[in-house]
């Protein structure tokens, strides 16, 4: 929803990177021509496995000069327990990554764990969470119903000659079901 608001794309897979000067969104194959009609003129689109499109952490070191500051989030405190916790915007892997590739040009990276930047500008006018965990994806966003999915996967199997499958990775499960699930870092960790 944050990259959503200050860049005006909608994709469920993007980055967006903001400095001072430049703002550049990062996304795949599936989202171009939306992203295309979605961001304004001061964002760069970043068209991911094409030749030449450099990673966030080239394009970074590339654009800011030597020893700047940028910031991240992690994690974000919401009580007094450990599990009072928003869900990470940040991998520690993916930090970690981060502060790596930009040491090369002497940049600092900050951990922002007190307050997100776009939380800032946002204010009063950020929706709240969604607050049912699943609902069912609208047919004109999934392409098909579930019954028009479940037939073509039995057939499948009828062709392949298999009495069944296994469909047990959350992408494959709320694919098949047309389900739109709200995840918090909490829900991860049951």
């Amino acid at each position: 929803m944050r990259r959503a608001f200050i860049s005006g794309f909608t994709g469920s897979a993007g980055t967006a990177v903001v400095t001072k000067d430049k703002a550049a969104l990062w996304t795949d194959g599936r989202y171009f021509l939306q992203a295309e009609k979605q961001l304004s003129s001061s964002w760069i689109l970043m068209r991911t496995g094409n030749v030449g499109v450099p990673t966030t952490n080239e394009w970074l070191n590339d654009v800011l000069a030597p020893g700047c500051r940028i910031g991240i989030d992690l994690v974000k405190d919401l009580g007094e327990s450990v599990f009072d916790v928003e869900q990470f915007l940040f991998s520690s892997d993916a930090a970690e990554e981060l502060k790596e590739a930009i040491s090369k040009r002497n940049h600092e990276l900050v951990y922002l764990t007190d307050f997100n930047l776009v939380d800032q500008v946002w204010k009063e006018s950020r929706p709240k969470p969604p607050s049912k965990p699943i609902r069912v994806h609208d047919v004109k966003y999934a392409g098909l119903d579930v019954s028009s999915k479940l037939s073509s996967l039995r057939s499948e199997l009828i062709d392949a000659g298999s009495a069944g499958i296994v469909v047990s990775m959350l992408d494959e499960v709320v694919w098949l079901l047309n389900l739109v699930i709200y995840l918090s870092f909490l829900d991860m960790l049951q």
